[in-house]
């Protein structure tokens, strides 16, 4: 909250358990800005698979979410995936797949340093490629 834009970077790294998948890397910059309660947050992220058996282009995909903390308990807002295929030679609108819907969160406080926070949406496809539903759900245990 120091800037008007704050800025980050994800880097993953996963190692399969069947080695013909290869090493999948992701990456990317992170970003998020306040205006009072309302929280908004955009995620670019990079898709690369290294060593694999059979040859993959690199994927661009992206995440962003708003937010309105109303009650650290309730919060609710909007979110949305999507993925353009080849992060230099995007695909067809009708071959991209892209979801969006309304979300709830919030953080359960259960004694000292210990909470749940959860996170849900419904998110509805928005393009050709997406499903037409999907519901995504995460809970967290914090100790």
């Amino acid at each position: 909250g120091q800037y008007p834009v704050d800025v980050g970077f994800i880097l993953e790294i996963e190692k399969p358990q069947d080695h013909t998948e290869g090493y999948e890397m992701r990456f990317g910059p992170l970003f998020q800005t306040e205006f009072g309660k309302l929280q908004l947050n955009t995620n670019l992220i990079f898709e690369q698979h290294y060593r694999s058996d059979t040859s993959q282009r690199s994927q661009f995909s992206y995440q962003w979410q708003a937010k309105y903390r109303w009650q650290p308990i309730f919060e609710f807002g909007m979110q949305g995936f999507g993925d353009f295929g080849s992060w230099n030679h995007w695909d067809p609108v009708t071959d991209t797949s892209h979801r969006m819907g309304p979300a709830v969160f919030g953080k359960i406080g259960l004694s000292d340093r210990q909470a749940i926070r959860y996170n849900a949406a419904w998110l509805v496809g928005v393009s050709g490629n997406a499903p037409r539903n999907n519901f995504r759900a995460q809970i967290e245990y914090e100790f």
